[in-house]
């Protein structure tokens, strides 16, 4: 027990010392912003376009006054797009809560079966590997073929990864589920943010439309936790394992029946514009 609490010092000292030493990084970068005389322009040439930025902004004062309504302004867009809202943001969540629960399967069935800190490390970066590789051209796949091409199957490659995360009897399954889950979450990486961008309306019930998509995609990761830790304690893990997988079967099928297609292909228009 003493070694092993020294072993977590030492990951937690090593990750501090990443730290202290990327701040400094990050902070010392300082994009150059260059005076108007250097980009030729003249001082009248300013003068000018700052007495028309001032003009207006005079005239949209009282357009800013009347937009200036949040509440009312977000129940218009509840009203207005609950559709979009329903169609996609169940997809949104539904992402997000697999992730999340992911990263809780994983380390418990590595401990049900009582496997090493080093078993956990090299089964977890297996994931992480594997979603590096295919993230690379997840985006220009997206855009070739549309999000639901990608997303409908990577639902069902996380719903065989989980389950098979459930009927684990040795280490050799873990990697096996794990690359399986790293390929799912590769083929996903920016579908959430994608979707939100996609099925936005235009201003203005844009902001507000963000704003709740971005709600409903944080309740899957509220949901995920509590959801997992109180089905593998009051049953199992296995059918905590099998319940998630069933709800990425239900994401699949959602979002390739339900769910239109937001990407418009080859110079198709989008249905939901």
């Amino acid at each position: 027990p003493q070694q092993g609490s020294t072993n977590f010092r030492t990951a937690f000292a090593l990750q501090g010392i990443f730290t202290l030493v990327c701040v400094p990084c990050v902070f010392s970068h300082r994009p150059r912003i260059s005076p108007p005389e250097e980009e030729g322009i003249d001082s009248m040439n300013v003068g000018n376009l700052n007495k028309a930025r001032s003009s207006d902004t005079d005239l949209a004062a009282p357009q800013t006054k009347q937009q200036q309504r949040p509440r009312l302004l977000l129940r218009e867009t509840l009203a207005a797009h609950w559709g979009r809202l329903l169609r996609a943001g169940l997809v949104s969540t539904l992402f997000v809560l697999v992730r999340v629960a992911i990263q809780l399967l994983l380390p418990l069935q590595v401990d049900n079966l009582g496997l090493d800190r080093a078993s956990l490390g090299a089964i977890t970066s297996l994931s992480f590997v594997v979603d590096c590789a295919v993230f690379v051209f997840t985006g220009s796949a997206m855009d070739r073929f549309g999000r639901k091409c990608l997303g409908v199957p990577a639902f069902g490659v996380w719903a065989v990864g989980i389950a098979s995360i459930g009927w684990a009897k040795d280490e050799l399954h873990l990697y096996l589920s794990s690359a399986l889950l790293g390929l799912a979450n590769g083929l996903t990486g920016p579908m959430v943010a994608l979707l939100g961008t996609d099925f936005a309306p235009p201003p203005p019930h844009a902001v507000p439309f963000l704003s709740i998509f971005r709600f409903l995609s944080d309740l899957g990761s509220m949901v995920a936790p509590p959801l997992v830790g109180v089905l593998s304690e009051s049953i199992s893990l296995s059918f905590s394992a099998y319940t998630i997988a069933g709800m990425a079967l239900f994401g699949g099928v959602w979002m390739g029946v339900v769910m239109e297609e937001p990407h418009p292909l080859r110079g198709a228009k989008s249905p939901i514009r």
